[in-house]
């Protein structure tokens, strides 16, 4: 189009010769297309012209009316008009579709963004899915191992001496990293201090420090080491020591009604009560919960506990620790408060518990260098927690003389293998490593009840500074008993 108007001839331009109107109109028209033409194509509006185009006169010479004929500049104004209307109203179409096209990305992004949502939540629910079969898997596992240990009573002594040397390995994570960061600090040296700097700013940004903080879990070993070590210099409590009231008869006539519940009881309930004495591991109430399982892990790694750790995992899992399968009512120390109150004290049992507002439960209530919590039994003071692991011992004896005798034992298929005196010994100690405690005086308690029976008491107490000379004697009732599940717990007053 451009090289044609181009190329085009310019129309012959206005004589100077009289024009007749119809002349005129038509040499208009033609100058007209013309300029529209160039214009259209790009090009000036610039035609020839010899005479003024503005005004055309009759040809009679007369008077007659003036005619305005289009000039060049009017049609290429108003075709830049026309061209400016036409650019302003593609203008609004853009911005229009614009608006459109805005509109149509913000649905887009809202349905992307919802399925986005659903997608993550999909994600979520798959994630907590794997997790719940992978936690589905180890309770399995756990409850396998625990077969293990009530048939062969040596593998659980494999298993926690293998979770005491992992709880060993991360504790020490710590220092490995800090002594790597050390060797690498030395490797880089001469490459200059900056690099130094950088592997120091490295480990400092990691919490890794040359002096390594200690851990709770090493505070509760140091504290505990610096108590076993006084009482073996013997230590003594300041003077007016006492230990707490003699209970030597209430422990001998409750373990005498332990003997005699046990023996008279069909073989299924037999065989459950004698199951729960050495299965660590009991089926729980609740659900799965991967939030719990995490808690119990950071106490493990945090206290070295793994008692308390391993309840909260197990827990997690649907399963509960077997910690409470059997107790005396009176010497336990869930059980023991009455020790620490009237009349019993502040007249025995002194010193007293440095913290009286703790939990029931809470050991700080057998501080060794204080006489709380404890009994007389025999001639010696025992913190009655200790005494209490005599209960296991005339258990594990009944469970052992049932299944190696020539009794009914129904469909029962443990080994008395697992009761023996040496499993008896094992099974203690194992549960007192766990529970970060001295394994040594319980087991005396559980060897000296399974060999001598309910009359028996163990010797060497250990609160051997705490003077056997309380005025005061026992009132209460008799001591109960629990031995899960043929005789639960339930609530005991003294």
């Amino acid at each position: 189009m451009r090289a044609a108007a181009a190329l085009a001839p310019a129309p012959a331009p206005y004589a100077s010769s009289p024009w007749t109107l119809g002349a005129a109109n038509d040499a208009a028209e033609v100058d007209a297309e013309w300029v529209a033409a160039r214009v259209l194509s790009g090009l000036t509006a610039a035609p020839q012209r010899l005479a003024d185009p503005g005004v055309l006169r009759r040809d009679d010479g007369g008077a007659g009316r003036d005619i305005a004929l289009p000039t060049a500049g009017d049609v290429e104004q108003e075709a830049a008009e026309a061209l400016a209307d036409a650019a302003e109203r593609l203008a609004r179409g853009e911005q229009l579709a614009d608006a459109y096209l805005a509109e149509l990305v913000a649905l887009v992004d809202q349905a992307v963004a919802a399925i986005g949502s659903e997608l993550a939540r999909a994600a979520d629910a798959a994630a907590m899915l794997l997790w719940q079969a992978v936690l589905v898997v180890a309770r399995a596992i756990i409850q396998a191992l625990a077969f293990t240990v009530v048939t062969d009573a040596s593998a659980l002594l494999a298993l926690i001496r293998l979770v005491e040397a992992g709880i060993d390995r991360v504790a020490s994570l710590p220092e490995d990293l800090a002594a790597l960061g050390r060797e690498a600090g030395r490797v880089v040296t001469g490459a200059g201090a900056s690099v130094a700097d950088a592997v120091d700013r490295v480990l400092a940004a990691g919490g890794v420090r040359e002096e390594a903080t200690e851990s709770r879990r090493e505070t509760a070993d140091r504290i505990a080491e610096r108590e076993r070590a006084a009482e073996e210099l013997g230590i003594l409590p300041p003077i007016g020591s006492i230990c707490g009231p003699d209970v030597t008869t209430q422990t001998s006539e409750v373990w005498g009604r332990v003997q005699r519940g046990f023996r008279p009881l069909p073989p299924d309930q037999k065989c459950a009560a004698c199951t729960r004495l050495v299965n660590p591991v009991i089926v729980g109430s609740g659900a799965i919960s991967p939030s719990t399982v995490g808690a119990g892990l950071r106490h493990i790694a945090e206290t070295g506990n793994v008692v308390m750790g391993g309840q909260a995992v197990l827990m997690g899992l649907g399963l509960n620790l077997n910690r409470d399968a059997f107790d005396t009512l009176g010497l336990f120390l869930g059980s023991a408060a009455y020790l620490r109150d009237p009349p019993f004290s502040p007249a025995c049992g002194q010193p007293p518990t440095p913290d009286p507002a703790a939990s029931l439960g809470d050991r700080v209530h057998e501080t060794p260098t204080t006489c709380a919590t404890t009994v007389q039994i025999g001639n010696e003071c025992w913190v009655s927690g200790t005494a209490n692991y005599g209960t296991y011992g005339i258990m594990m004896r009944e469970c052992h003389d049932w299944l190696a005798g020539s009794g009914d034992l129904g469909n029962c298929l443990l080994p008395p293998a697992v009761f023996s005196r040496d499993a008896t010994t094992l099974m203690v100690q194992a549960y007192k490593r766990l529970d970060r405690d001295d394994p040594e005086p319980p087991t005396r308690w559980a060897v000296a009840t399974y060999d001598g029976g309910a009359t028996a008491y163990a010797s060497g107490g250990n609160r051997p500074n705490c003077p056997t000379t309380c005025a005061v004697p026992y009132g209460g009732g008799p001591f109960g008993y629990v031995w899960e599940p043929v005789v639960p717990r339930a609530g005991w007053t003294p």
